[in-house]
């Protein structure tokens, strides 16, 4: 049985889904742009997960483990979250951890009310001090490897190690030269110039900076030149996997944004050979599609039952890829029903995974995702962020939640996974089988993924290929 330290952290940073078509953005983030996906068709179905009201599957607040305890709440939002956005029949790929890094920052701007109280629950931090949850994503950047103080502190001695963070030592491909693993977090605050700063906004930047190592800067939220900025700063911590969130200068209303990106790069521990990656055809549920499949033949974790075949493949760095492969019993549309890929996921926890010689064909994709959570957001019971509320660390204005908007992408392909996600919150001013046998497993029709860490149990990303190009 495989180890689950605090939980597993399956595909999805932060909670990153694939399930079809492509999407128009919402104004003022990207206008009239439509943010394509290069591989994955169309989905028509709804996957319903437990909503913030459900009992059966609450958040732990008992554990003092409160690492856990964030973990569990993010991964859950991640759920809430596919349930709404595969209703809209559009390929999705989300980082779960992304958002709630950025709702995260947002609970700091407060030091009470309601509306802070609603959202603190949200995220699973509502039984917490504030020193508490402080303490905990200190210690939850340093168990993924991105407090990066931490990382320069211990370079020499991590240079070596085949499980640090940021290996050092490169795979060279035909194509580029990776490092075998990488995951970075960033973090911002553009203030409006205009806004009269709370006698409280000092203990706040100290918090942002220190504990999240967030840049803070006071501009001309309206002006093209901020814009230009921000998209650079975007490009930049995305590694320009995502050149841009802004098309157009905000709005003058705005009084403040909060900025999460997070990037991931990671090179397979066994990697494909592209002189083994051919031509195959993808049954998508939009119809039959050419791809280009990679294949290996290797030992890999492996489980199943009478519904799905499951690999995990995992990643120099301390994460990996889960995968679950429908098999003929059972049809995508299954994913539509109620809670079931949050129960697939909690179901394959209690399997048992042996290691298993496999023969795996895997398409190659890549992916790009953009939406609006405001409204989604609200369904799902965070209402009062978007009403007017005194953030009192930030400003004696009365002030509300706007838009948040989320932007994605991923490369899947013979040497490893690239994938990177910005969250951009706009505050406004009110107004099993036998040992011995080879296992056949072709990825060749509609599967789900995750891309987890594997010591926190965090989902970084996550999503479902129905239909590719």
């Amino acid at each position: 049985m495989r180890r689950k330290n605090l939980m597993r952290l399956t595909a999805a940073m932060g909670m990153m889904m694939a399930c079809s078509q492509v999407m128009q953005a919402a104004a003022p983030v990207w206008g009239n742009e439509t943010v394509e996906e290069t591989t994955a068709g169309s989905h028509d179905d709804l996957i319903e997960i437990p909503t913030l009201e459900d009992e059966e599957y609450p958040v732990d607040q008992g554990k003092q483990n409160y690492v856990d305890t964030i973990v569990q709440a993010d991964n859950r939002i991640g759920s809430m979250l596919m349930e709404k956005l595969t209703a809209e029949n559009e390929n999705v790929f989300i980082s779960s951890y992304s958002i709630a890094a950025a709702l995260t920052l947002l609970s700091h701007c407060s030091e009470s009310g309601g509306q802070i109280e609603q959202l603190k629950e949200f995220l699973g931090l509502n039984n917490m001090s504030e020193s508490e949850i402080l303490a905990a994503q200190e210690e939850l950047a340093a168990l993924l490897g991105t407090n990066k103080e931490n990382q320069e502190d211990e370079e020499d001695e991590n240079e070596a190690s085949s499980d640090s963070s940021e290996e050092v030592v490169s795979v060279e491909s035909d194509d580029y030269s990776i490092p075998k693993s990488i995951l970075e977090t960033a973090n911002a605050m553009y203030v409006d110039e205009k806004m009269k700063m709370s006698s409280s906004f000092d203990d706040l930047a100290d918090i942002l900076s220190n504990t999240y190592q967030a840049s803070l800067k006071r501009c001309d939220l309206s002006s093209e030149e901020t814009m230009n900025e921000i998209n650079d700063w975007v490009n930049e911590k995305t590694h320009g996997l995502i050149p841009s969130i802004l098309d157009e200068p905000m709005d003058p209303s705005i009084r403040m944004t909060l900025l999460n990106a997070v990037y991931f790069k990671a090179a397979w521990v066994n990697a494909f050979e592209k002189e083994l990656t051919d031509k195959q055809i993808f049954h998508g549920k939009e119809g039959d599609t050419s791809v280009d499949m990679m294949h290996q033949q290797d030992h890999f974790e492996y489980a199943e039952n009478d519904e799905y075949q499951m690999i995990r493949l995992p990643y120099h760095g301390g994460c990996e890829m889960t995968v679950y492969l429908p098999k003929d019993s059972v049809t995508a549309d299954k994913w539509s029903e109620k809670d079931y890929l949050y129960q697939l996921g909690l179901e394959a926890d209690k399997q048992e995974w042996d290691s298993r010689e496999v023969s795996l064909s895997m398409p190659k994709f890549e992916m790009e995702y953009g939406k609006e959570l405001k409204n989604i957001l609200k369904e799902l019971g965070l209402e009062a962020i978007f009403d007017g509320c005194i953030y009192d660390r930030l400003t004696d204005e009365e002030m509300a939640v706007g838009s948040i908007y989320h932007k994605t992408a991923i490369k899947n392909d013979e040497n490893g996974t690239e994938a990177a996600a910005v969250t951009m919150i706009l505050m406004e001013a009110m107004a099993l089988l036998p040992e011995d046998d080879i296992v056949e497993m072709n990825m060749d029709h509609p599967f789900y993924f995750t891309i987890s860490n594997t010591q926190t149990g965090l989902k970084l990303f996550e999503g479902c290929v129905y239909n590719l190009k």
